[in-house]
């Protein structure tokens, strides 16, 4: 009797990874040299802070030449207009708009120049103290900076990247959605779905709560798994990106019974199903 009226709560384990919550990656938006370097992992910045900057006295001597040719062929287009030679103003105007677009890029790299942070938080890639004064190529990457903590900008503000089978993922999909419809319908905020446990400190546990679900899986380890990501209520000072452990996402109650032999059903479902004509 005991196993079918007692109803625990019957939770789904998966296995987690804190993530920043918001990653940045800033890489050079041209072939130049780096002139300045302000920063160096692991230190804070502010949104709108220099980073970094590349030098620019190539890129100005060569704007200052595109704007004096696009000024001297309007010139002299001007100059055959006034003498009625149409073919010779329209070539001349041609490489008038061609000089000012290449200005007009010039300009654009010369404002991007400047590197600056996109937000309030913690530098986590790009040690180029000692790279100032060497070239870099467009699209490498100079700097990573991960969002900081609101309750403590020195810490980075993580989410949890949890991947549940394809097996319990349903589960959890119906929960995830019922909870949500439920809290925008009552105007209340939704329950905790869970907690999870570090593997260096399995004593402590921490609460989150489900953000979103990625529907595609992916094959890991000879299963499918899918991506669920969770915010934490409250993070720990020692947690950093890249630590992992196990988290477990309440369902409902369910009778001992049906907690133990589900999968077994399920399975000879399965089975039933594969020997059916």
């Amino acid at each position: 009797a005991a196993i079918f009226l007692i109803k625990p709560i019957y939770s789904v384990r998966a296995g987690f990874t804190l993530r920043p919550l918001d990653l940045r990656i800033l890489g050079a938006q041209y072939d130049g040299t780096l002139e300045i370097v302000n920063v160096r992992p692991g230190q804070v910045v502010k949104k709108g802070q220099v980073l970094a900057k590349m030098k620019t006295l190539d890129l100005e001597m060569k704007l200052a030449k595109a704007e004096a040719d696009a000024r001297e062929a309007r010139i002299k287009a001007e100059g055959y207009r006034q003498d009625r030679k149409m073919a010779e103003a329209k070539a001349s105007l041609a490489s008038a708009d061609a000089a000012a677009a290449q200005a007009e890029l010039l300009r654009y790299q010369i404002s991007q120049a400047t590197i600056i942070s996109p937000l309030d938080g913690i530098i986590t890639k790009g040690d180029l103290f000692d790279h100032r004064g060497a070239p870099v190529r467009q699209g490498d990457t100079l700097f990573e900076v991960a969002q900081g903590d609101k309750a403590n900008p020195k810490l980075i503000a993580n989410e949890v990247e949890m991947l549940v089978s394809e097996r319990d993922i349903q589960l959890v999909k119906q929960v995830f959605e019922q909870r949500t419809a439920a809290a925008e319908k009552s105007k209340l905020s939704r329950p905790l779905d869970g907690r999870l446990a570090t593997s260096s400190l399995p004593r402590e546990g921490f609460d989150f709560l489900i953000t979103r679900i990625v529907p595609n899986g992916e094959a890991k380890e000879g299963e499918n798994v899918f991506k669920v990501y969770a915010e934490m209520e409250k993070q720990a000072d020692w947690m950093h990106p890249g630590l992992a452990g196990e988290a477990k996402v309440d369902i409902d109650r369910q009778s001992l019974a049906w907690t133990y032999t589900h999968r077994l059903w399920d399975w000879l479902w399965l089975k039933r199903w594969h020997w059916m004509p």
